[in-house]
């Protein structure tokens, strides 16, 4: 049994795929249940997610290792799967790309209430940065103050137990934000105006709404890379992690770090050519595969300073260091 912690946004699904692929064994990916459902429904607690999955390899007649990637119970399952002689690991991604990733994926989503969907193509993100810069620069400081204090009241409301459980309490506060009714009104309106969504309807929005949304979207992906890397280091050293660069394109790296650390066998080259022929490695999410120092110089300078004072307040120069992930300078 083994269990890879990961927020996403790091090859997780092709990690599982290619886990998946063989023959003995079984990865689920972005679930938090048994069976796996989408992660937030029917989710069970972590010491009951492994004994799942270890009451699954036992009705296979211990023919199959089961394990799952990218429910996010964090390094709080650590121990409970150890325990039980299962496998921990972590994936870890350069900062920037992660930031960036999760920031594109999820700005389209913010931006319109909940209207449209993760993930949605055909929006250019950064042209709405670019065309809101200044303002985006002007108000960064209050924004995130305010949405700091609202933070703060909707956390005494649901009183999540702590950090490691951010995805959870992420979701529980969606769904508090969504019963509000100005939060009601504000997407009731945006629809009413905007029944066709597309490019021409986001850019619609005032400019204050794209500035906040825009700040609110970075913020969480800042929150959500720089937590989850800190939380795991803090727990796990650098014991089980996975730099996901090399794991996507080296055969031996991904054998070392990961196959050999789930499966006792050795496995033939067809397997790990089968694997390496998955066309979807990286960058579903920024297909463009900027570089770094590009993504990050294309940032607006109040993005860029949230980015390294987050770096610097989750004291993550060691992990980064060690993985070769440079800190960009201003």
């Amino acid at each position: 049994m083994f269990y890879i912690s990961s927020q996403g946004h790091s090859a997780s699904g092709w990690l599982s795929r290619a886990l998946s692929m063989h023959p003995k064994i079984v990865c689920w990916h972005g679930t938090r249940s048994i069976p796996p459902y989408d992660s937030g429904e029917n989710d069970i607690s972590g010491k009951n997610f492994v004994e799942g999955l270890l009451q699954c390899e036992k009705g296979c007649q211990n023919g199959k290792i089961f394990g799952a990637c990218h429910g996010y119970y964090g390094p709080q399952l650590k121990k409970t799967v150890e325990e039980n002689n299962g496998t921990f690991l972590w994936i870890v991604r350069n900062p920037i790309k992660r930031v960036n990733s999760i920031f594109l994926a999820f700005a389209p989503r913010l931006l319109t209430y909940g209207l449209l969907p993760a993930d949605t193509k055909n929006i250019d993100i950064y042209g709405l940065v670019k065309n809101h810069e200044q303002l985006i620069n002007n108000k960064f400081n209050n924004y995130i103050n305010d949405i700091q204090k609202n933070n703060n009241g909707i956390n005494r409301i649901i009183n999540y137990p702590n950090r490691i459980n951010l995805v959870r309490g992420i979701k529980d506060r969606i769904k508090l934000i969504s019963n509000n009714s100005s939060i009601r009104k504000k997407r009731m309106k945006y629809y009413n105006n905007n029944s066709d969504i597309d490019i021409d309807s986001i850019e619609n929005i005032p400019d204050s709404e794209i500035a906040k949304k825009m700040i609110e979207t970075f913020n969480k992906a800042c929150k959500r890379t720089f937590f989850t890397d800190y939380d795991l280091h803090n727990a796990c050293g650098m014991d089980g992690v996975i730099k996901m660069e090399k794991m996507t394109t080296s055969k031996e790296y991904y054998y070392d770090a990961v196959l050999s650390k789930i499966i006792s066998k050795t496995v033939d080259n067809s397997y790990l050519d089968e694997v390496f022929n998955q066309k979807d490695h990286i960058n579903v999410h920024d297909p463009k595969n900027k570089k770094e120092n590009v993504i990050f110089n294309s940032w607006p300078e109040s993005f860029q300073n949230h980015f390294i004072n987050a770096w610097d307040k989750r004291r993550l120069d060691s992990l980064y260091s060690a993985l070769e992930y440079e800190k960009p300078s201003l």
